[in-house]
């Protein structure tokens, strides 16, 4: 080899070399910088996260709704109908000079709804809660509170949760409340739920397997079921699948008129305004993830309870105040020690339109979502992976929309929470990562 080749060669060498060594390097930097900043928020004093939760990003919080009025807001490959809900009952329905949900609240003394779930909470035989002892014994505040002892004082605690979002958004999904009783006013009693779910590209098989079991379980037994599947970011081929085979509507998630942060698919902001657009045109609304799998039988029980109570829920395992961020609490003003217990999954619900569901679940629940800083924050995939053993503390991970539904259900039922719960053996199951080919290639 001649000498000039080889000495060429030697150079492209140490240059490769050190420009690996100094992306090396960066990456070290950037690391350092990134835990640096992660472990001053994980020293931040839970007292003083008031404050970042009531505050967010404001500048996320409200877009321009003369802007949204005109849109197409059913997207491009949503539905008319709801586009022209939004459109038409939302906005000409209702002026916002005539509303202050600010001033209006609902009397947690009066009304038939309250006195109706209060005596359904008294009747209710008391419920041996596994609680984690693991909550109590490494709470730092020096004290710490318990539920209250009756369901109208618990629910007056949800009623008062104070939120930093436009009342705009609360009108647009009638949630404030001249929109929960137009909503409510209609005697609307459907014998069985309709059927919603959602997924984006990287779930695009688990939720064939799902399609599969309402097509050869479900429909069997409830013919007339109705599926509406929101698309969340498919691919324009996945889509085209969608849309060929899955026997069922589908609708685009409207992302452009809420918050830009809803648009992040791993803070789940979104869940809960879904099931609220569905719930101002249907009664009776059951989400399942895409993991869900029927077993084939009917829903009866769970649709009676549904009907009673207005909300069901799958229960879970870990407590709610390990797996929830401290941040979230804070911003609903709830202190995490009292919920030390098991945590309810948001990936099977069941929702019935009344005044109870609207007032003191949906709204408190839509509300946090569209808060940045209460079910979404900065960095907030950082707590998905819930650490066990010596490493868990609490607040450990977050789990977004499940955490915020269950410190709403827990306040409103704690000690009988079995009232909004169901156990879906029997029914069905949850199978996380089953990925089916159901679909025909096209």
């Amino acid at each position: 080899m001649r000498p000039g080749l080889k000495r060429r060669r030697l150079t492209v060498v140490s240059a490769i070399i050190c420009v690996m060594l100094l992306a090396y390097m960066c990456k070290i930097s950037i690391r350092d910088y990134m835990q640096s900043n992660v472990d001053a928020e994980s020293s931040f004093d839970i007292g003083n996260l008031k404050n970042v939760g009531r505050n967010g990003r404001q500048n996320r919080q409200t877009r321009n709704f003369a802007e949204i009025r005109d849109s197409d807001t059913s997207g491009p490959s949503g539905s008319d109908e709801l586009g022209a809900r939004i459109r038409g009952t939302i906005f000409e329905t209702y002026d916002s000079d005539d509303l202050n949900t600010d001033a209006e609240l609902f009397p947690v003394t009066s009304g038939n709804w309250v006195e109706e779930m209060d005596d359904l909470f008294q009747k209710a035989p008391f419920q041996n809660i596994d609680k984690d002892p693991f909550v109590r014994q490494n709470n730092s505040d020096s004290e710490c509170d318990d539920f209250y002892p009756s369901f109208k004082e618990n629910l007056n605690k949800v009623l008062h949760y104070d939120f930093n979002v436009s009342n705009n958004y609360l009108e647009l999904l009638n949630l404030h409340p001249a929109g929960v009783r137009n909503l409510t006013s209609v005697d609307m009693d459907s014998a069985f739920p309709v059927l919603a779910t959602a997924a984006s590209s990287n779930h695009f098989l688990e939720i064939q397997g799902l399609i599969r079991d309402y097509h050869q379980k479900l429909l069997p037994i409830y013919p007339d079921m109705k599926l509406i599947f929101f698309d969340i970011g498919l691919t324009a081929y996945q889509l085209k699948l969608m849309k060929a085979y899955c026997k069922c509507e589908v609708r685009k998630f409207p992302f452009h008129i809420f918050p830009e942060h809803i648009e992040n698919l791993g803070g789940y902001g979104w869940k809960p305004l879904l099931v609220q657009l569905l719930l101002m045109e249907f009664d009776f609304v059951m989400w399942t993830d895409a993991s869900v799998r029927f077993d084939g039988r009917p829903f009866d029980k769970l649709i009676q309870d549904v009907k009673e109570i207005g909300v069901q829920v799958v229960p879970g395992w870990g407590s709610i105040a390990v797996r929830t961020n401290p941040r979230t609490f804070a911003a609903i003003g709830e202190q995490m020690c009292m919920f030390d217990y098991p945590e309810m999954e948001a990936t099977w619900m069941a929702f019935k339109r009344t005044e109870f569901t609207l007032t003191a679940v949906m709204k408190p629940w839509v509300s946090c979502a569209l808060q940045y800083g209460c079910m979404n924050f900065a960095k907030s995939k950082q707590y998905l992976k819930c650490p066990r053993g010596k490493k868990q503390r609490l607040g450990s991970c977050h789990r977004f929309d499940q955490s915020v539904i269950g410190i709403i259900l827990t306040r409103l039922f704690n000690y009988k929470s079995h009232l909004c719960q169901f156990i879906v053996n029997g029914i069905g199951s949850i199978k996380r990562g089953e990925f089916v080919r159901y679909f025909p290639r096209m």
